[in-house]
């Protein structure tokens, strides 16, 4: 086939108009990807409610650092690796071993506020949809509060919401529909575990016990309720490899972490050590039970007591460097009071 000499020109051109079109493309792409990574790299060296800059939510960098699920919310991220000892399980195996707690979850922390700035219809029905979402304990108090009192400080983030966050110890629950990070039913979460970490599997029917035996359900209760919470965990957060998807990546490993700092934090043996171990015939001083478990911990830890006063349960909180999965974990102080009273009991498993 043949061209003339002005159809081979038109051609030319086109072609270098395409080739430079393609190679701006590819720079730009390159260009968007490195600022993606030198912001996640950056956002990762903040500890968690304490960054020294605004990370908007809609930001990649969120994908590095335990932020706010929507945008105009505070920095967040206090984190709390927690632990049962339970002693009256209708079935003692659901006890789990005597010589140890077992495994409770990983909460993250974050309180939103939400008050309006005016009166309207349209203000109090998205002030009650978003209270219910992200805080629905403190659903009641718009019931019974509307005006915001006047001593209230912090930046509205629209016409309607007053939105504030603390890492106080607080939290939400059940973020799939905020955060876009899918529920996981409990036989999905052992599949996973199963397919992917057998060894983390049994780890988890040793150490992971529901009162009523039912594992798999409280599996699911933690993941839905906690593990959807985290900016972290989003699957668009995860790396793309070929053996596994990005969603079942993050599920995989949350519980990689969970059971990670369970066993970092062995309570049974500090409190052994510190000469305090499971009697039916003796008491304890929660001074004493505190100032063992801040020497592991570094920090003092949250200690719950039933209304008999008898220890049943035990909560590390920490901030962290980078993501829920991978980050580096600091030790803080508890921000909540302990449930216990100034002299408790630890009964010993049957």
């Amino acid at each position: 086939m043949k061209f003339a000499t002005a159809t081979l020109a038109v051609l030319a051109a086109a072609g270098t108009v395409s080739a430079d079109n393609w190679l701006d493309q590819l720079g730009n792409s390159f260009k968007n990807k490195g600022q993606e990574i030198a912001a996640c790299a950056k956002a990762s060296s903040q500890l968690s409610c304490n960054a020294k800059y605004d990370i908007p939510a809609s930001s990649s960098a969120n994908c590095c650092f335990n932020g706010a699920l929507v945008d105009g919310g505070k920095q967040s991220g206090l984190i709390l690796s927690t632990q049962f000892w339970t002693s009256n399980a209708p079935d003692p195996a659901n006890n789990g071993p005597k010589d140890s707690t077992t495994i409770h979850g990983l909460w993250p922390d974050v309180l939103i506020i939400l008050l309006p700035r005016k009166q309207g219809y349209t203000c109090m029905l998205t002030m009650i949809f978003r209270s219910l979402v992200y805080a629905p304990s403190i659903f009641l108090f718009f019931l019974l509060v509307y005006e915001p009192p006047p001593f209230f400080l912090g930046s509205y983030t629209n016409d309607c919401l007053h939105l504030l966050q603390y890492c106080d110890g607080s939290y939400p629950s059940f973020c799939s529909s905020v955060s876009g990070i899918p529920e996981y039913t409990g036989a999905q979460i052992v599949d996973v575990m199963a397919k992917y970490d057998p060894a983390l599997k049994a780890y988890y029917d040793k150490y992971f016990k529901d009162l009523n035996g039912d594992a798999p359900s409280f599996l699911e209760h933690e993941y839905n309720k906690h593990g959807t919470c985290y900016t972290t965990m989003r699957p668009t957060c995860q790396p793309k490899l070929p053996w596994i998807s990005q969603a079942d990546f993050a599920v995989l490993n949350y519980f990689r972490q969970i059971a990670h700092k369970f066993a970092e934090l062995p309570t049974y043996d500090i409190l052994k050590a510190a000469g305090i171990v499971p009697d039916a015939n003796k008491t304890y001083q929660l001074a004493d039970v505190q100032a063992a478990l801040k020497q592991a911990h570094g920090a003092t830890p949250f200690v719950g007591c039933n209304k008999k006063g008898e220890m049943n349960e035990f909560w590390y909180f920490n901030l962290v460097r980078g993501s829920v999965n991978f980050g580096h974990y600091e030790a803080t102080e508890s921000t909540t009071k302990s449930t216990c009273p100034a002299t408790l009991k630890y009964l010993p498993k049957p």
